[in-house]
Order: structure tokens, then sequence, then C-alpha cells
């Protein structure tokens, strides 16, 4: 049959339509990879009952080339072939919603039964699991007291039935039925949890988890073998599930005093009484957990390759609240903080001229040169030793999980003596911080409080470990040298443009951070917000500190709030004003507020 010229062109028209629609839905799923988030077993098909055929590790990208159209299993290529992996056991690179669905028979095996990786040390460095102790908290928390002032509740589960789930992977736990709830912890590979209740529209199953007050979280069904009749269970088919209340522990901290107040820590009674201010309990803990949904979704979850964690004290009461405490970061510029605490309390008299200037270039221009001439000076010349000088005053207050051990950016093979690192209580693994300069928030945060409190009124636990050592009047220049910190972006950006911020701020290979005081109409406070990625791209995280900070600001400030972060160009060049360096020299300064 002849086609006519009209029907070749619209045949020929069609043809290329189809063609760019081909590429066009190639191209969706184009730069989308999956990584294990520790390990995963890649299946031939979407479930664990497909045979393994492979495994991946953290630290190596598989493009992503399908979907399951009914089950959270992705398919992957690797080595030449290609195998399905569930969803909660990968972190995703790029958006799935190009990713093409895939069928869900099997794909045989690979060329491969185990895929290759960088080097046999990746595998020995992947972290452990994380313990059912060690878990992601959130949630409204129903507190009480315990013998060192921290507020804890925990809640024992009657268990159901004698059914049990156990996982050949490490599995993510969830609040609730889906991947789309926030992970409250991990299944340890091998470990059998008791089934307490099963889902009848969808393939989730609530095992007892200690991790939570609760008691309780959700794990996919098809990623776990169950022991005893699932059918014996009680079930449910609601699809709504608030947070559950959780066990104030590792991840998310109330506390009544910082650790370093030297008197006895008072009691707190659980109806809100004594020292402990209800309402600034709530207010902490609403914060924290806006704050920590936030992290959630940024990817930033404890125990992660990509973690980060916050501090926030109220300066009234003194009561505070971590978010994921107990992990060491790189110490960056923010080290510059108890430097800076120790410069002041060597001078027996205001600074001088250099003195004043080296000041200004370390905290304003963050200068390392500067700062290695301030280490010297608090070591009677030697940097070495102006660094343990720090390390051990800080130890001296009660602040032992930060420390410092030699100067900035030395080669510690070229020191006349070999630097070594100091192990502490804190977490110095999982963020792979800097061996000589480690920070904690907490730390950070109880320094800055502790030098507010001087700076305010001239009492408070620095000058209760100092003595005569440190004035009213250094705090205060102190103060004025950490507000005159201007960079436009993180806690900055986060606040308004009329708001003092007293801060530092500091960004090296893998972490950055941002540790101040906000001055407020509706209360001060310190804020710490440190994160770490192997391979982190500054300029893209400083806005989720800034959001952070708004947070924050808005809670503080509920009829004055913020409707987005402002952040600003960072300058380029510094230069100290003149009438900083005149404070910095002076005799005395007015109030800080």
């Amino acid at each position: 049959m002849r086609l006519s010229l009209q029907s070749c062109r619209l045949l020929l028209l069609s043809m290329v339509l189809l063609l760019i629609l081909s590429v066009t839905a190639a191209r969706g799923a184009e730069g989308v990879t999956a990584e294990a988030i520790d390990h995963a077993n890649v299946r031939s098909g979407p479930g664990v009952t497909y045979d393994t055929i492979g495994t991946i590790f953290s630290g190596t990208h598989y493009p992503v080339i399908g979907k399951s159209a009914h089950f959270p299993w992705l398919l992957i290529s690797m080595n030449g072939g290609q195998g399905w992996v569930f969803t909660d056991l990968v972190k995703v690179t790029g958006s799935l919603s190009g990713v093409p669905f895939a069928s869900d028979s099997t794909v045989g095996s690979m060329s491969s039964a185990t895929p290759t990786i960088a080097n046999s040390a990746q595998v020995a460095s992947q972290p452990s699991a994380t313990l059912p102790g060690a878990t992601l908290l959130n949630a409204a928390l129903t507190l009480s007291p315990s013998p060192t002032g921290t507020l804890i509740r925990t809640i024992s589960p009657t268990l159901a039935s004698n059914v049990y789930a156990t996982s050949s992977d490490t599995l993510n736990i969830r609040y609730g039925p889906g991947t789309e709830f926030p992970r409250v912890g991990v299944m340890i590979a091998g470990q059998a949890y008791p089934v307490m209740r099963r889902h009848t529209q969808f393939k989730w199953i609530e095992i007892a988890y200690s991790g939570v007050a609760g008691g309780r979280g959700w794990v996919f069904l098809d990623a776990v073998k169950i022991t005893g009749n699932l059918q014996s269970v009680p079930s449910t088919s609601a699809t709504t599930f608030g947070y559950p209340t959780l066990t104030a522990t590792q991840n998310m901290v109330v506390t009544v005093q910082p650790p370093w107040i030297a008197s006895t820590v008072a009691s707190v009674s659980t109806d809100g009484t004594g020292n402990n201010d209800p309402a600034t309990t709530k207010l902490l803990t609403d914060i924290g957990n806006r704050v920590f949904d936030l992290l959630l979704t940024i990817k930033f979850e404890p125990g992660q390759a990509r973690q980060a964690s916050a501090f926030l004290m109220d300066l009234r009461s003194k009561q505070a609240i971590t978010l994921n405490p107990g992990v060491s970061y790189s110490g960056m510029s923010l080290i510059k903080i108890p430097i800076l605490l120790a410069v002041f309390r060597a001078l027996d008299s205001p600074p001088t001229a250099d003195q004043a200037e080296l000041l200004g270039q370390m905290m304003i221009c963050s200068n390392n040169d500067a700062s290695n001439a301030l280490l010297k000076l608090v070591g009677d010349g030697d940097v070495i030793a102006g660094s343990h000088a720090v390390t051990d005053m800080l130890t001296q207050i009660g602040l032992k999980n930060t420390f410092i051990v030699g100067p900035f950016e030395a080669d510690p093979r070229a020191t006349q003596a070999p630097l070594r690192t100091i192990k502490t209580q804190s977490d110095q693994v999982s963020t792979d911080p800097d061996p000589f300069n480690q920070v904690t928030p907490q730390d950070l945060g109880y320094l800055l409080s502790g030098i507010y409190q001087c700076a305010l009124d001239g009492t408070g636990p620095l000058i209760t470990a100092l003595g005569t050592q440190l004035t009213m009047t250094e705090c205060r220049q102190m103060i004025r040298l950490l507000s005159s910190d201007k960079i436009g972006v993180m806690i900055e950006a986060g606040v308004p443009d009329t708001i003092a911020v007293a801060h530092k701020h500091g960004w090296v290979d893998g972490a950055l951070g941002d540790a101040g005081i906000v001055f407020t109409p509706g209360g001060d406070y310190v804020l710490i917000v440190l994160m770490h990625e192997n391979k982190i791209i500054w300029p893209q995280e400083f806005p989720h500190v800034s959001e952070i900070a708004r947070l924050v600001y808005n809670a503080y400030n509920p009829h004055q709030t913020l409707a987005s972060i402002h952040p600003q160009n960072i300058p380029l060049t510094c230069t100290l004003d003149d009438a900083l360096l005149r404070d910095l020299r002076a005799d005395g300064l007015p109030p800080i507020r």
C-alpha cells in the first residue's frame, strides 16, 4: 500500500515524537543512584524470599534503573548485571519520580556475586549497626528526674504473643507503617524482635523496640522472617500515626543545669515544680521536635554518614536540649572560642594594640596564623604548650570532650614531639573528626553560656572555676568580638537583621558549624549547630543552619516572627573596625543587655 506524502510526514513526525519521549524518559532517571547506608543485600527479586545475589556497601553509588510498582524495592545496575535492594537500606541521590517501574519478576544471577568496592579497608571501616538503645528520638517528652538531673522516662511494652521477627540485614525501624515515616532506629541482623501488631492494609508489622519509650516501631514485612503465627497478633487498620512518647536518652536530652555547675543539681519533680520551669521545658521540647523533623527531612540523621547535632540553652533558666548528643566533630574554627577565653585568662591587663589585632584576626577573619600566635601567648612562647593549656582549662571547667593538641594547619610529623589525640567519652568515630582538634555541641554551648553569665553580671561557673583570672570586662570584650563576626549566613541569616548574634562560624572538609549567643526580645539563648558529611558542600548546607536558627527565633518570639531566611554573600575581605580595637583595650565596657 502506497502512503500519501501527508501520511508519510505524519508517520515520520510520530516516530520523532516517540524518540523524543523515549529519550526524555531515559533522561528522567539520569543521575539517580543508590548507596548502602551501611551494607545491603542485593536480591534477584523485590523481596527477602528471593535469592541473595550480591552485597553493596556504603561509599559506592549504583545507578537506579527501575523501581517496583508494588513494594519499596529498587532495581540497581552493578557489575554488568542488575538486582533488587530494599529502599530503607539505601540512600538515594536524585529523584525517583523519573525512574521507570520495573517488572517484579526475578532478574537472575549477576556477573559477580559480590560487587567490587574501592578497597578492602572500605568494608572494615563500615560503622557498626546502631544498638536498640541508641536511637533517633523525637516527640513531646514526658519527663521525670534522674539522679544526674537528666529528665527521663522509660516504658516497657507488654508482649502480645510468641511471634518474632528477624532480619538478615540491618533494617530501619520507623514510626509508622511506611517509608514516609521517620526512622527511630534499626533492627540488628539476626536479633529476634517480638511482633506486637500487624497492619491490615499495608505489609508492615509493629515490633517491640526498647529504643523508644513507647516500646514499639514498624518494619516492612517482606524484609523480615517471621517465627510463629502472625495471624495470632492483634491487627490495626489505622492510617495516621502520631509521634510516640520517647525516652529522653542518647539522642534527645533535656537537662536541668549544665554538668559543670559545682553546686548540687536541684531536684525536679514530675509536676513541674522545683527549679525546672515547665513552660521552658515545653518550649525547648517543641523546638527540639521541629528541629529534629527538619534534620530528618534534609537527611542529616544521627549515626548515619550524614549527621548533625544541635544544642539549645535557655539563658534565663539554664535548661538545655541536645539533639544527637555525645558526638565529636572536627573543631574547625569553633575551637577558637576556648582559645579566646584562654587568652583573656592569661592576660593580666587589657590587650595591647598588637594583641587586640591578633584577637580580631582570629575571631573575625578566622586567621590561623593569628590563632597560632595567640596559642604561643598562652603557652609562654610554645604553640604546643598553648594548645595543651587550652585543653587543660576546658578540663578544669568540666568540659572534657573538647580539645586542641597542636597548632592550626600543622603537619604532626613536622612537630618536635609527635601530636597525640585525646580519648574522650564521646563518639570520636562516626564523623571522622580531626584527631587533633575536636568539639562537641554541648561543650561549646555550656562554654558560651558561661561567657554570657560572666559578661552579664560577673558571676557564673567561669568565675567560680577561674576566679580572679577572669573579669566581667574581659567577658564583655569576648562578647564584643563574637558579635563582630559578620558573614551573613548560617545563624545570622535565620534571625532578623536587628538581632545581635555573638557567634563563631567554621567549616573544613567534612564538617561545618555555627555556635552563638542570640539576643532576642523573647529571651536570650545559646544555639549550636554542627553538621558532618564526608564530601559536604558548605554553601548548600548553610541555609539548613539558617532554617534551624529561624525555627528557634520564631518559637522565642511568636509575636514578631521571621517569615524566611535571608542569606547574604560572605564578605571576600576582612577588616577590623577601629571602635572594636579600642573596646578590646578598654578598662571597662557597658552591660551586654
